[in-house]
């Protein structure tokens, strides 16, 4: 009898604040899910950071998000320098990353065992696994929203080092294409949507269509 396949093991590294009032903290939670609802036994490692006021007291992320196949998150600790103040924030920030990406790194050098692929979307995360890679020898993917815009050269050098690169449109696809990736490294995937999230305004829309007597496949202008 063969053995019961064990699902796939997926570190997602994100230097993004979460839970946040910015779009790509919630595409980069329901993505998790999305890789969740596929079985794979994700987890989520972003760095521990204050959070904006109105969003302090979100304390169940999955409710926050619509959430609705959780996965496992794990806060790494990055140093905070507030009496620093605005006029330094840009320092604060960097400092934060440096700090996140050294835990990340101690925490997939001792876990490495137990990851099957790293995913990430920024570019902080992928200059570390670009250089990390070679030593763990473990699988890495990188989502690529847009096209590099500063220390490009870089940048794609740590993009060979990858298993692949995921981008959103076919025309993102051809310009790491003429910049020298190989096809064979990239993939297309365009952005989606959680539809279930809209099922309850999708009926509300039909019952006042029904009640302004408007064909549910009319389109309206505005």
């Amino acid at each position: 009898m063969d053995r019961e396949q064990k699902p796939l093991r997926m570190l997602y590294l994100s230097t993004a604040r979460i839970p946040s009032e910015k779009a790509h903290a919630y595409q980069i939670v329901k993505m998790c899910e999305a890789f969740a609802r596929q079985e794979a036994d994700v987890t989520l490692l972003y760095q521990k950071r204050d959070n904006s006021a109105w969003t302090q007291d979100i304390h169940d992320v999955f409710a926050y998000y619509g959430v609705r196949v959780p996965f496992a998150m794990k806060q790494l600790f990055c140093f905070e320098l507030p009496f620093l103040g605005e006029r330094m924030a840009r320092l604060q920030f960097y400092a934060g990353i440096v700090c996140y990406l050294a835990a990340a790194v101690c925490f997939i050098i001792f876990r490495r065992k137990s990851i099957d692929v790293i995913y990430c979307r920024d570019k902080f995360s992928l200059m570390v696994l670009g250089v990390l890679t070679a030593i763990v020898r473990i699988p890495v993917f990188y989502e690529a929203h847009d096209f590099p815009q500063s220390l490009v050269w870089l940048q794609f050098l740590f993009f060979q080092q990858t298993n692949g690169v995921i981008v959103l449109t076919e025309q993102l696809k051809n310009r790491f294409l003429q910049r020298g990736l190989p096809a064979e490294k990239i993939m297309v995937a365009h952005d989606a949507v959680d539809l279930e999230q809209f099922e309850n305004n999708k009926k509300k829309v039909l019952n006042v269509r029904a009640l302004l007597k408007i064909p549910p496949e009319a389109f309206l202008s505005g």
